[in-house]
This record gives structure tokens, sequence and C-alpha cells, in this order.
């Protein structure tokens, strides 16, 4: 069953909303509704000229919400997640996604899309292995909404042609408080 929130106008809104949201059957609806102004998500941006941001939302034992920054030019690794299923939709700017499948332990691109604000993407294990990638005139941020907290991820150095097993990290937290303020936790 989809649940749809009506016009989701901002980033607590949505915290607000998923906090309350009948678990993975909701999150399609929510995904759709989002129409949180620009000046409402760069609040919450960070950046790094040597690696997209990744900046947490909220973190529950049911969700984790990500706004993930990306410069022009940068791309994650292929890894796979640690979550059931994943829905990325860009809110500003475009990524491309690259889906790969293993053949002999090694990935293998079995499709590419490019992905901008008026669409979004969802995976659920097994398909999950992806990259993401920034190589559009301008900076480009994304919603990342995993249906589980993602403490690790398995990457595949291209270089070396190995999988490691990488803990993720934040580069900022937030916290969103009863009387509608919000903390950011350096990480």
């Amino acid at each position: 069953m989809e649940t749809s929130a009506a016009n989701i106008t901002s980033v607590r809104e949505l915290v607000d909303v998923l906090r309350k949201a009948p678990k993975r059957e909701g999150y399609l609806g929510i995904m759709k509704s989002l129409a949180i102004p620009d000046e409402d998500l760069q609040r919450f941006c960070s950046w790094n000229k040597s690696h997209y941001t990744r900046n947490c939302l909220l973190r529950t034992a049911d969700v984790e919400l990500l706004l993930i920054c990306w410069e022009r030019g940068q791309q994650s690794p292929i890894h796979d997640f640690d979550a059931r299923e994943v829905w990325v939709r860009p809110v500003y700017g475009r990524l491309k996604e690259e889906r790969f499948v293993l053949r002999n332990g090694k990935p293998y691109q079995v499709s590419s899309l490019i992905l901008d604000e008026t669409g979004f993407s969802y995976m659920t294990e097994p398909v999950g292995l992806h990259r993401y990638s920034n190589g559009y005139e301008s900076r480009a941020v994304s919603l990342n909404l995993y249906s589980e907290p993602v403490d690790r991820w398995n990457e595949y150095d291209e270089k070396d042609e190995i999988w490691r097993v990488r803990q993720i990290r934040f580069d900022t937290v937030f916290r969103f408080n009863e009387d509608n303020s919000y903390e950011c936790i350096e990480v």
C-alpha cells in the first residue's frame, strides 16, 4: 500500500513525516510528494572539494535520510548498500546512475541513466550494486532514503580490482528539536 504525503515543503516536515511513516509502504509516496525549495535544502548542505559529502538528516532503527552533496566531477565508488531498499532523488542538478552485476567477482555495467529533479531511482537487493557521479556543469544534491540505516558497504577498488568492506561515515549530522530548531553536529 502506497501512502502519500501531500506537498512536503521543508526538510523539517520531511523528517517529521518519515518518523511517522508506515515504514516501507509509505516511502514511495513520500519521495513523490517532495516540493522542498532550494533555500531550505541549502541550510543542510556541506561541500568538500575532495569528495562528495554525506549529511545525515534522520537516522532511526527503521529509516535513514541523507542529503548528499556532489561537486562537479565527483563520484561514488562502485558499491552495494547494507539496506533492504533505497530511493535516490536528485533535488538539485543531475546525477548519472550506473548499475552493475557481478561476473566472476567483478562488476559488469548493465545500465546507465541520468537522474534530475523530475525523477528518482529505486533499488533493492540484490540489484543494489551501483555508482553515482556528477559529470555535469554544476553542483548536484540528492536525497537518499534507506529503508534501514547503512553502517557499511562493499566497495570495489577499480585500480587494485578488489572488494573492500567500508564503514560508513557522515560529514555532518543534524538533530531536529521539538521547538522546531535544529543542531548541526560536525563529525
